[in-house]
C-alpha cells in the first residue's frame, strides 16, 4: 500500500473516531441530565415523605396519573439512578478510550485536535 493511501485511511479513520466521539459526547450529555432529573426527583420525595406523605401522583403516560406509594416510587426512581449511573460510567470509559485512539492517530497524520 501506498504512501497516500495508508494516510488516506488514516484520515477516514480520525474521521470515523471523531463521529464516535461526537455520538458518546451526546450520549453522555443526556444521561447527566437525566440522572441530575433522577436526583431532583428524589429528593422531592424525600422532602414529601419528611412531609409525613404516604403516597404520590405518577404519571404515567398517555393523559393518565395514578397514585402511587411513596417508597414504592423512591426504590423505582433510586433503581433508575443506579442503572444510569452504570450507563455514564461506560460511556466515559468508552469516549476516553475513543479520545485516547484519536489523539494517537491525529498525532501520527500530523493533525492538531481541537
Amino acid at each position: 500500500m501506498s504512501g497516500s493511501q495508508e494516510q488516506a485511511q488514516l484520515l477516514q479513520r480520525i474521521q470515523i473516531l471523531s463521529q464516535q466521539a461526537r455520538v458518546l459526547q451526546t450520549r453522555l450529555f443526556s444521561l447527566r441530565a437525566r440522572q441530575r432529573e433522577l436526583q431532583n426527583a428524589l429528593s422531592e420525595l424525600e422532602k414529601a415523605e419528611n412531609r409525613g406523605e404516604k403516597t404520590v401522583y405518577q404519571f404515567i403516560g398517555a393523559n393518565i396519573i395514578i397514585e402511587k406509594d411513596i417508597k414504592e416510587v423512591k426504590q423505582k426512581l433510586k433503581d433508575e439512578l443506579e442503572i444510569v449511573s452504570l450507563q455514564i460510567n461506560s460511556v466515559e470509559k468508552q469516549l476516553n478510550a475513543t479520545m485516547k485512539t484519536l489523539k494517537e492517530l491525529s498525532e501520527k497524520a500530523g493533525i492538531k485536535l481541537q
